[in-house]
């Protein structure tokens, strides 16, 4: 890349551009990460590899109040989806983990029920 007067990180030729609804998809077949973080509770997005240490945030169960039945039952079905698949659960309040427990199997999932509680944590 050649450094520009103007802009210095103006490129010159302009880069190849690839949907991002594809990109997210495909993402998951070349990039193989030790530890994948899901911050988004209802994703459809998890890596392949089962070797991956999957680490999902919970933020809120908004969802139980703003949606109609069917609503509520499908993001719920996705949401145990991603908590079955996760290596470890965090929640960022003690009011979302409470709810998390009562609308949602945990079985023995390792359960943190705050971000510093989970960045303190050494090993996954």
């Amino acid at each position: 890349m050649k450094l520009n007067n103007n802009n210095v990180f103006k490129r010159l030729k302009p880069l190849i551009t690839v949907r991002y609804s594809i990109y997210k998809y495909l993402y998951r077949f070349f990039y193989r990460p030790k530890i994948w973080h899901t911050t988004y509770q209802l994703t459809d997005i998890v890596p392949f590899d089962k070797k991956v240490k999957t680490l999902l945030t919970i933020h809120d169960l908004n969802f139980l109040v703003e949606r109609d039945e069917n609503g509520i039952h499908a993001d719920l079905k996705r949401m145990q989806q991603n908590i079955d698949y996760a290596d470890e659960i965090v929640a960022i309040s003690n009011y979302v983990k409470n709810d998390i427990i009562k609308h949602c199997s945990l079985g023995i999932k390792r359960f943190m029920s705050s971000i510093t509680a989970a960045m303190s944590t050494k090993n996954l």
